[in-house]
């Protein structure tokens, strides 16, 4: 189709060279000039819409949709400006952002600008068609300044986090501009014209004056009105040729582009004819035929370039979907929301920022509270939707200045800029209360937060990290559901002398409740019966501590140790769910623990709701080795605990003189005797005589003593000699998992004739009445039994063995720290008392909840 084109214009070409030699150099020069310029012209179009693309394509863009406020949204719009003039001042006339989902519109005028306001948005027609374009795609429309200049409007859309659509960004171009600052184009010929050949209107000239007036250029008349020729002059009229060849005058002309709302450019030169060619009329319609085939040519060649073009298109398409896959690998595909690598891409750039501007930054973590439970019991797509609904919640109350990121499994990080801890707890708790209160339909969304911030608290990034860490779970050991700024003498961030695994290690089995349950029988040593249960942990098979001792160590030394007391709290219940409902059930509980600001009764109350257990049944064990550093507010707790119907022991009573200091400050409701007495008590008559004032000392309080670490049935005899009715050790039962475990032999086992004993299952039996309170020493108390415990049926398993290995002297007493030694069972062991309830009266030997 080119060839085609090509001979009618060779053709016209050889015709004038033979009827006037110089005149088809001329034309041909003067419509290769206009072709040229119009390409120019066009070509200069193009990179403006590739200008657009590329600032569409910056992801800090979006930020602006919502309008322009702070400082960092006013140099993202400098910088669009920016970009898209290139030195080209004038050229912009504005910038507009319209918002997709409610076309809310955010207009960037040009400082010394013309902009009508919202032209640079378009008309939503063009809005529709560039959200309805292909990838890379720009629409084309025109509007009218305010000094009522033409301009063109160009549109593109802009693509959000995710690929989602956010919006449309427009650009009001000064057609006069592009115009004048294409050299080719306004600079050629006497006169040059831009025209819309669907109005036939004159959107810019140059040099227009003298084609009107026509008194400065010899040999030619005024034309008068440029606008009624525009139509004959693009088609090459007879007539018009035949005017503007009386008048001194020839033109050529050149199709530019098509806008989609129907304007038709065009480029039109106009050039004074030499003397002798005025009064030709041949030539004059050779030159307009000349055109004309360069008209089609022009058209042809488009066509034939059109693949050119696309691939142009192709490749910036190709930069656009390059910056959303690079986009895509630092968000998180569910939330929408930054991963943990673009977090710590983002938290090196704001240290960056205050290293070299001081531009001060706050970071909030966030831990959601109750995802595992609606994983669990309303499955992972409800958990999904927690996380999305979190997400945002974040991006509706937070700055569009902050920047969020999903860390972990439940885990949120937000970076605020230019913001201290003070204000990001505000913004925090503004945060909270929108997850609390969700609108209607909407799911309640519980949170922990903990708030550090630069240069405030430090100016390290690791050291930023641990501080928010350390301040978010002083939340969750309080009881969740709140935000606190980290605070140095109520937040322990140590070096971790276990090394930096070890602390991390503790977090996560924390978080991840890897954690192993045992449990050894308490036994009345009257008649065999397992009256309960005491509660240990042991780490579990995939962690990287060999025993309980190494975990409690590196747990204090990375200040983790309230939250690994509260997880094995929690694994300690949820294995004991299924124990019968008629015995009770021991934790162990640090001070620390007890002690902490934040305690929160309502929390233990909760886990044991959760896993169906009465508070009645249950007895914690506060550790005596831990050093109490706040008697006043152990007190408190323990009161608090005591009012809900919890039972509360003392622990390790009889080991040193701190045990009996407690005991006078703090009702206890079990004593629980040392190891150490009860395995001395069976040869030294100074430990006998000790274990009956600490039985004498339990009578005065009201409280029941049970006898710890009970190894050999001399010690077995011993202790029935002096009364004591409650028991556990190694001799009764191991730690383990058999909680079915009803009845031991008693009398065999103090006879010493009982080595591997079976312990029969529970079985159904009508209850005794109730053993009434005596005084003596360890003698079992009256209790108001629940009605779980009444009335629950007992299982009929078959018979379990109990521990098979060989009563042996009582060695040391357990030296390992004591928060270990509360949750472990190492050798020699170190049993918390469980006291459990039996079907037939075994609980009342705890005395009433």
């Amino acid at each position: 189709m080119l060839g085609l084109a090509v001979l009618p214009m060779v053709g016209v070409i050889v015709l004038m060279n033979v009827l006037t030699p110089d005149e088809p150099v001329r034309v041909d020069r003067q419509v290769w000039e206009t072709s040229s310029a119009a390409a120019d012209l066009a070509a200069a179009e193009r990179a403006l819409e590739a200008r657009l693309l590329a600032v569409a394509a910056d992801a800090d863009l979006r930020q602006l949709v919502d309008g322009v406020s702070g400082a960092a949204e006013h140099a993202t719009a400098t910088k669009a400006l920016s970009m898209l003039e290139m030195g080209d001042t004038g050229l912009i006339q504005g910038l507009c952002l319209t918002r997709a989902m409610d076309d809310y519109q955010v207009v960037l005028s040009v400082p010394g600008g013309t902009s009508s306001g919202n032209g640079a948005c378009g008309t939503s027609d063009l809005r529709d068609k560039a959200l309805a374009a292909e990838p890379g795609g720009v629409a084309r429309g025109t509007t009218y300044g305010v000094d009522r200049t033409r301009r063109l409007v160009l549109a593109t859309e802009l693509i959000g986090a995710a690929r989602r659509t956010s919006g449309v960004l427009s650009v009001e171009v000064s057609l006069l501009d592009l115009f004048s600052s294409t050299p080719s184009a306004s600079g050629i010929g006497t006169s040059a014209v831009l025209v819309d050949m669907t109005s036939s209107t004159i959107v810019a000239g140059a040099r227009t004056d003298a084609v009107i007036s026509g008194t400065d250029i010899a040999g030619t008349r005024p034309l008068g009105n440029l606008r009624v020729r525009v139509n004959g002059i693009l088609s090459g009229h007879p007539g018009t040729v035949q005017q503007l060849a009386d008048s001194g005058w020839t033109a050529s002309a050149a199709p530019l582009f098509t806008t989609d709302d129907g304007a038709q450019l065009a480029l039109i030169h106009l050039w004074p004819l030499p003397p002798e060619l005025a009064a030709d009329p041949l030539i004059l319609v050779l030159m307009g035929f000349a055109v004309l085939v360069v008209l089609v040519t022009v058209m042809i060649a488009r066509t034939f370039l059109s693949p050119f073009d696309e691939l142009a298109r192709s490749q910036a398409q190709l930069e656009v979907l390059y910056r959303e896959a690079r986009e895509d690998s630092l968000h998180d595909g569910l939330t929408g929301l930054g991963n943990h690598r673009s977090f710590q891409e983002e938290l090196d750039r704001q240290m960056d920022l205050y290293n070299r501007h001081r531009v001060p930054v706050a970071l909030l973590l966030i831990d959601l509270d109750d995802l595992k439970i609606v994983n669990d019991n309303e499955g992972h797509p409800a958990g999904d939707q927690l996380l999305v609904g979190m997400a945002n919640a974040i991006g509706d109350t937070l700055r569009y200045g902050d920047r969020a990121f999903r860390i972990g499994g439940d885990e949120f990080a937000v970076l605020l800029p230019h913001t201290d801890a003070s204000e990001a707890l505000v913004a925090a708790n503004r945060l909270r209360h929108f997850c609390l209160r969700p609108a209607v339909g909407e799911r309640v969304i519980p949170f922990s937060g903990g708030i550090s911030s630069v240069p405030l608290m430090t100016s390290d990034r690791s050291e930023l990290l641990r501080q928010a860490d350390a301040a978010l779970y002083r939340c969750k050991r309080s009881g969740r559901g709140s935000v606190a700024v980290f605070e140095p003498d109520r937040d322990i961030v140590t070096a971790d002398a276990h090394g930096a695994g070890s602390a991390v290690a503790v977090r996560d089995i924390v978080r991840a409740r890897n954690l192993t349950p045992v449990y050894q029988p308490i036994v009345d040593l009257r008649d065999g019966t397992v009256l309960g249960f005491e509660g240990l942990i042991r780490p579990g098979a995939s962690s990287p501590f060999a025993n309980p001792g190494q975990l409690f160590a590196a747990a204090s030394a990375a200040g983790r140790t309230v939250e690994l007391d509260l997880a094995c709290y929690e694994v300690v219940a949820a294995g004991a769910a299924n124990v019968d409902p008629s015995q009770v059930l021991t934790v162990n509980l640090s001070p620390l623990t007890l002690e902490a600001e934040d305690f929160s009764t309502a929390w233990l109350l909760d886990v044991l709701t959760r896993y169906g257990i009465s508070p009645g049944r249950v007895i914690v064990e506060l550790t005596e080795r831990e050093a109490i550093t706040d008697l006043e507010r152990l007190r408190r707790s323990v009161a608090s605990l005591q009012r809900a119907g919890l039972r509360i022991a003392a622990d390790d009573v009889g080991a040193g003189n701190a045990g009996l200091r407690l005991l006078s400050q703090i009702r206890f409701d079990i004593m629980k005797i040392d190891l150490s007495l009860v395995q001395d008590g069976a040869q030294h008559d100074s430990s006998r005589a000790v274990l009956r004032s600490l039985m004498d000392l339990a009578a005065r309080q009201g409280a029941v003593a049970i006898a710890e670490g009970l190894e050999t049935a001399e010690q077995l005899r011993a202790l029935r000699e002096l009364g004591i009715t409650t028991g556990q050790g190694y001799l009764l039962g191991r730690p383990g998992h058999n909680l079915g475990l009803a009845q031991v032999d008693i009398e065999a086992l103090a006879a010493g004739t009982l080595i591997v004993a079976n312990a029969p299952a529970r079985v159904p039996q009508s209850a005794p009445d109730a053993t009434p309170a005596t005084s003596a020493p360890g003698t079992a108390m009256p209790a108001t039994p629940s009605p779980a415990t009444s009335s629950a049926p007992a299982p009929t398993a078959a018979a379990a063995p109990t521990a098979t290995a060989t009563p042996s002297a009582a060695p040391a007493a357990a030296t390992t720290p004591r928060s270990a030694a509360a949750h472990s069972d190492a050798t020699p062991p170190k049993p918390s008392a469980t006291p459990a309830t039996r079907t037939t009266g075994a609980g009342e030997a705890f005395g009433p909840a």
